[in-house]
Protein backbone atom coordinates (compact mmCIF):
# COMPACT_ATOMS: atom_id res chain seq x y z
CA UNK A 1 0.00 0.00 0.00
CA UNK A 2 3.06 2.48 0.61
CA UNK A 3 4.41 1.87 -2.89
CA UNK A 4 1.75 2.38 -4.44
CA UNK A 5 0.85 5.84 -2.43
CA UNK A 6 4.10 6.75 -3.75
CA UNK A 7 3.70 5.61 -6.90
CA UNK A 8 0.07 7.77 -7.29
CA UNK A 9 1.97 10.68 -5.83
CA UNK A 10 4.58 10.69 -8.18
CA UNK A 11 1.94 10.47 -10.79
CA UNK A 12 0.19 13.44 -9.61
CA UNK A 13 3.56 15.37 -9.49
CA UNK A 14 4.44 14.94 -12.92
CA UNK A 15 0.85 15.99 -14.01
CA UNK A 16 0.67 19.12 -12.35
CA UNK A 17 3.74 20.06 -14.07
CA UNK A 18 2.84 19.07 -17.61
CA UNK A 19 -0.32 20.94 -17.59
CA UNK A 20 -1.14 23.98 -20.25
CA UNK A 21 0.26 26.96 -19.35
CA UNK A 22 -1.80 29.48 -18.02
CA UNK A 23 -3.35 31.82 -21.60
CA UNK A 24 -2.32 35.40 -20.68
CA UNK A 25 -5.82 36.86 -21.52
CA UNK A 26 -7.18 34.32 -18.57
CA UNK A 27 -8.47 36.05 -15.02
CA UNK A 28 -6.63 34.33 -12.30
CA UNK A 29 -7.28 33.81 -8.50
CA UNK A 30 -4.50 34.88 -6.13
CA UNK A 31 -4.80 34.35 -1.98
CA UNK A 32 -3.22 35.04 0.54
CA UNK A 33 -2.91 34.90 4.12
CA UNK A 34 -0.86 35.72 7.60
CA UNK A 35 0.29 38.47 10.38
CA UNK A 36 -1.05 41.58 10.40
CA UNK A 37 -0.93 44.73 12.93
CA UNK A 38 -3.94 46.93 13.76
CA UNK A 39 -2.22 50.47 14.84
CA UNK A 40 -5.23 52.30 15.80
CA UNK A 41 -6.50 49.43 18.00
CA UNK A 42 -2.85 48.17 19.14
CA UNK A 43 -3.71 44.58 18.42
CA UNK A 44 -2.05 41.62 16.53
CA UNK A 45 -4.07 39.37 14.58
CA UNK A 46 -4.28 38.17 10.84
CA UNK A 47 -5.72 38.76 7.67
CA UNK A 48 -6.92 36.67 4.42
CA UNK A 49 -8.02 37.66 1.03
CA UNK A 50 -8.90 36.28 -1.97
CA UNK A 51 -8.56 38.78 -5.27
CA UNK A 52 -9.46 37.54 -9.07
CA UNK A 53 -6.82 39.19 -11.05
CA UNK A 54 -7.88 40.28 -14.69
CA UNK A 55 -5.49 41.18 -17.63
CA UNK A 56 -5.53 44.64 -19.22
CA UNK A 57 -2.67 46.17 -21.28
CA UNK A 58 0.90 44.98 -20.97
CA UNK A 59 1.79 44.27 -17.78
CA UNK A 60 -1.02 45.61 -15.90
CA UNK A 61 -3.78 43.95 -14.14
CA UNK A 62 -7.38 44.74 -12.44
CA UNK A 63 -7.75 43.15 -9.07
CA UNK A 64 -10.88 42.84 -7.17
CA UNK A 65 -12.00 40.75 -4.10
CA UNK A 66 -12.08 40.29 -0.52
CA UNK A 67 -11.08 40.05 2.41
CA UNK A 68 -10.97 38.99 6.48
CA UNK A 69 -8.98 40.47 9.70
CA UNK A 70 -9.61 39.20 13.52
CA UNK A 71 -7.06 40.92 16.06
CA UNK A 72 -7.43 39.83 19.73
CA UNK A 73 -4.90 40.59 22.69
CA UNK A 74 -5.63 40.58 26.50
CA UNK A 75 -6.20 44.39 28.33
CA UNK A 76 -2.76 44.91 30.36
CA UNK A 77 -4.41 47.71 32.44
CA UNK A 78 -5.47 45.78 35.61
CA UNK A 79 -2.56 43.80 35.81
CA UNK A 80 -0.62 46.98 35.56
CA UNK A 81 -2.86 48.13 38.69
CA UNK A 82 -2.41 45.13 41.15
CA UNK A 83 1.54 45.78 39.82
CA UNK A 84 1.67 48.82 41.36
CA UNK A 85 -0.18 48.60 44.35
CA UNK A 86 1.40 49.98 47.42
CA UNK A 87 0.34 48.04 49.97
CA UNK A 88 -1.93 51.06 51.39
CA UNK A 89 -5.16 49.01 51.72
CA UNK A 90 -6.06 45.62 51.54
CA UNK A 91 -6.43 43.64 48.62
CA UNK A 92 -10.44 42.55 47.79
CA UNK A 93 -9.75 38.88 48.43
CA UNK A 94 -12.97 38.14 46.50
CA UNK A 95 -12.05 40.14 43.29
CA UNK A 96 -13.84 38.30 40.24
CA UNK A 97 -12.63 41.07 37.60
CA UNK A 98 -10.73 39.47 35.12
CA UNK A 99 -8.79 41.11 32.03
CA UNK A 100 -10.68 42.45 29.15
CA UNK A 101 -10.51 40.68 26.31
CA UNK A 102 -9.83 43.25 23.39
CA UNK A 103 -11.49 42.40 19.95
CA UNK A 104 -11.11 43.48 16.37
CA UNK A 105 -12.85 42.19 13.08
CA UNK A 106 -13.36 43.36 9.98
CA UNK A 107 -14.25 42.20 6.16
CA UNK A 108 -14.13 44.10 3.10
CA UNK A 109 -14.27 44.40 -0.56
CA UNK A 110 -11.55 45.63 -2.59
CA UNK A 111 -10.42 46.77 -6.03
CA UNK A 112 -7.34 48.39 -7.63
CA UNK A 113 -4.85 48.10 -10.17
CA UNK A 114 -1.06 45.78 -10.18
CA UNK A 115 1.97 46.10 -11.99
CA UNK A 116 3.32 42.96 -12.84
CA UNK A 117 7.02 43.26 -13.77
CA UNK A 118 7.78 39.89 -13.77
CA UNK A 119 6.89 36.54 -11.75
CA UNK A 120 8.80 37.22 -8.94
CA UNK A 121 8.12 41.07 -8.57
CA UNK A 122 4.84 43.23 -8.70
CA UNK A 123 3.02 46.15 -6.85
CA UNK A 124 -0.43 48.11 -6.72
CA UNK A 125 -2.79 50.12 -5.24
CA UNK A 126 -6.69 49.91 -4.15
CA UNK A 127 -9.77 51.02 -2.74
CA UNK A 128 -11.44 49.79 0.03
CA UNK A 129 -14.89 49.69 1.54
CA UNK A 130 -14.56 47.78 5.04
CA UNK A 131 -17.06 47.09 7.75
CA UNK A 132 -15.14 46.87 11.35
CA UNK A 133 -16.64 45.32 14.95
CA UNK A 134 -14.55 45.76 17.71
CA UNK A 135 -15.08 45.20 21.56
CA UNK A 136 -12.82 47.84 22.56
CA UNK A 137 -13.79 50.84 23.98
CA UNK A 138 -12.94 54.00 22.90
CA UNK A 139 -11.72 55.06 26.58
CA UNK A 140 -11.75 52.91 29.95
CA UNK A 141 -10.10 52.63 32.83
CA UNK A 142 -9.16 50.91 35.83
CA UNK A 143 -10.36 52.17 39.20
CA UNK A 144 -10.54 51.22 42.37
CA UNK A 145 -14.30 50.62 43.74
CA UNK A 146 -12.98 50.19 47.61
CA UNK A 147 -12.75 52.03 50.21
CA UNK A 148 -10.79 50.09 53.29
CA UNK A 149 -10.37 47.54 50.40
CA UNK A 150 -8.63 47.61 47.49
CA UNK A 151 -11.48 46.26 44.39
CA UNK A 152 -10.15 47.04 41.16
CA UNK A 153 -12.93 47.34 37.99
CA UNK A 154 -12.87 48.85 35.09
CA UNK A 155 -14.61 52.11 33.81
CA UNK A 156 -16.08 52.38 30.48
CA UNK A 157 -16.05 56.25 29.32
CA UNK A 158 -17.07 55.32 25.76
CA UNK A 159 -18.48 52.21 23.88
CA UNK A 160 -17.06 50.42 21.35
CA UNK A 161 -17.72 51.44 17.84
CA UNK A 162 -18.86 49.83 14.60
CA UNK A 163 -17.99 51.59 11.70
CA UNK A 164 -18.49 51.43 8.19
CA UNK A 165 -15.65 52.93 6.40
CA UNK A 166 -13.96 53.88 3.02
CA UNK A 167 -10.00 53.87 2.02
CA UNK A 168 -6.88 52.54 0.08
CA UNK A 169 -3.74 50.16 -0.02
CA UNK A 170 -0.40 49.96 -0.97
CA UNK A 171 1.58 46.53 -1.51
CA UNK A 172 3.86 44.72 -3.19
CA UNK A 173 4.26 40.96 -3.56
CA UNK A 174 7.75 38.62 -4.45
CA UNK A 175 7.32 35.24 -5.89
CA UNK A 176 9.90 32.23 -5.56
CA UNK A 177 9.08 30.05 -8.35
CA UNK A 178 8.94 29.52 -11.49
CA UNK A 179 6.22 27.67 -12.31
CA UNK A 180 3.51 28.46 -14.91
CA UNK A 181 0.00 28.21 -12.79
CA UNK A 182 0.77 29.30 -9.34
CA UNK A 183 3.55 31.26 -7.64
CA UNK A 184 4.33 30.79 -4.13
CA UNK A 185 5.42 34.20 -2.20
CA UNK A 186 5.12 36.64 0.17
CA UNK A 187 2.86 40.24 0.37
CA UNK A 188 3.05 43.09 2.27
CA UNK A 189 0.38 45.57 2.70
CA UNK A 190 -0.13 48.61 4.49
CA UNK A 191 -3.96 49.94 4.22
CA UNK A 192 -5.81 53.26 5.59
CA UNK A 193 -9.58 54.56 5.76
CA UNK A 194 -11.23 57.48 6.74
CA UNK A 195 -11.76 56.51 10.34
CA UNK A 196 -7.73 56.38 10.62
CA UNK A 197 -7.46 52.35 11.16
CA UNK A 198 -4.32 51.29 9.68
CA UNK A 199 -3.22 47.65 9.07
CA UNK A 200 -0.11 46.83 8.16
CA UNK A 201 -0.30 42.61 6.75
CA UNK A 202 2.78 40.48 5.69
CA UNK A 203 1.08 37.63 4.47
CA UNK A 204 1.90 34.49 2.39
CA UNK A 205 1.07 34.69 -1.13
CA UNK A 206 -0.10 32.52 -4.13
CA UNK A 207 -0.89 33.83 -7.38
CA UNK A 208 -2.63 32.21 -10.27
CA UNK A 209 -4.37 29.78 -8.78
CA UNK A 210 -6.80 29.21 -11.42
CA UNK A 211 -9.86 26.86 -11.02
CA UNK A 212 -10.56 27.40 -14.76
CA UNK A 213 -7.08 26.54 -16.26
CA UNK A 214 -6.88 23.91 -19.09
CA UNK A 215 -5.68 20.53 -18.97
Amino acid sequence: MRYLMTALLLLTLQGLHAQKKIDSTETVITFAAGWSQHFKHELPGIAIEVNGKKPLKGKWYWHYGGGFQQYAKTDRKLGEFLASYDGSGILFPENETAPLQLQTAGIQLQTGLTYQLNKHLGWGAGLVGRYQGTSKPESYTVVNNGTVVIDPAYRIDSSPVQDWTYGGNLFITLGFSNQQWWIPGLKMLIQSDNKQNTLLHLQLHWDGLNPLRQK
